[in-house]
């Protein structure tokens, strides 16, 4: 499955982003530095995303998420801009929309899987 073509590409145009979660253990000792290990359960790495979409846009963007990929619980495929390779995407937690001036705009946080 991949990214809608009827909808503005994920990674084109300014504003792209990626947070990367921190993928250690830390803990405090009675003195000295605190220790450190990493988590072998590390968080993914997030890409928040807005996008400024169409009523038409704005249907296929809640089609593909609440259809195609049942409700953000299936991936899907796309082209990362930074890594150039095809990675697997999913959609955690809300999308969020407003309508502003004629426009929506849908908000969500995509998150790179392994």
């Amino acid at each position: 499955m991949a990214w809608p073509a009827d909808l503005p590409p994920l990674f084109k145009g300014l504003g792209y982003q990626e947070n990367f979660p921190d993928g250690s253990y830390r803990t405090e000792t009675d003195s000295g530095p605190g220790k450190s290990r990493p988590r072998p359960d590390a968080p993914n790495t997030q890409i928040p995303k807005v996008q400024y979409l169409t009523e038409s846009q704005m249907e296929s963007l809640l089609t593909f998420r609440n259809v195609a990929l049942s409700h953000g619980a299936l991936t899907f495929k796309e082209f990362h801009p930074r890594t150039q390779d095809t990675v697997t995407l999913g959609f955690t937690g809300d999308l969020g929309v407003t309508y502003r001036d004629r426009f929506y705009v849908a908000s969500f946080t995509l998150e790179v899987l392994p």
